[in-house]
């Protein structure tokens, strides 16, 4: 298995992965699924 850093260029990826537990359970506390953008300026504000 190989594990990497998150960047901007695997946001898509993750969030339709995030996507589902937003949408379809009480994991998360958000209640509704962030846009693209919004996700891609979360991983590039993430602490080292």
């Amino acid at each position: 298995m190989v594990i990497h850093k998150a960047t901007k260029e695997d946001a898509s990826s993750i969030l339709r992965i995030y996507s589902y537990y937003v949408e379809n359970t009480a994991i998360s506390f958000e209640y509704t699924t962030p846009s693209l953008s919004e996700f891609e300026e979360r991983i590039s504000n993430k602490p080292i």
